[in-house]
């Protein structure tokens, strides 16, 4: 009997053990957020004011805007302003769409960026973490990704400065 209680009690302390390890593991190995969200030291209005300038500096495009707010007015609230611009540097679009093999990425297309305000007050700026997306896909699609990324990251050098 007591040989079968310890190889019991021997048997829960590996066990346990080996679940402590994972958990750390999971812990220290935490993959990179396939989305960002940055406070803004700038108001709502800095914060878009910025932005704007930034994408005719660089050379992006805006093909469309969304106005949250007024989109879901009907439903009620939503807490604060919010829009949601597409990005585009058709250079970086282009590169990706003439081949046949990547036009499934067009779904990720054009690079949605998002500005809010929470109800705490304060401005954030929301955006996919490109680069983390090329790492993925790896070869050609990894290039035009991660340089696209770079771009996109002038477009918000303003929340850095």
């Amino acid at each position: 009997m007591k040989k079968i209680n310890l190889l019991f009690l021997l048997a829960i302390t590996i066990g346990f053990s080996q679940h402590v390890v994972a958990q750390q593991t999971q812990e220290a190995v935490k993959p990179a957020p396939m989305i960002i969200e940055v406070e803004s030291p700038y108001s709502y209005q800095e914060t878009l004011s910025r932005f704007n300038e930034n994408v005719k500096k660089f050379g992006w495009k805006v093909p469309k805007k969304y106005d949250w707010v007024k989109m879901l007015k009907n439903k009620g609230e939503i807490g604060g302003p919010m829009v949601m611009y597409e990005l585009c540097k058709p250079n970086h679009a282009f590169a990706l769409l003439q081949n046949d093999a990547y036009k499934h990425l067009s779904v990720m297309m054009p690079c949605a960026t998002s500005f809010y305000q929470k109800r705490n007050g304060k401005t954030y700026v929301a955006y996919l973490n490109v680069e983390m997306i090329a790492t993925m896909y790896g070869g050609e699609i990894a290039e035009i990704a991660t340089k696209a990324g770079s771009d996109r990251n002038q477009v918000l050098s303003f929340l850095r400065d």
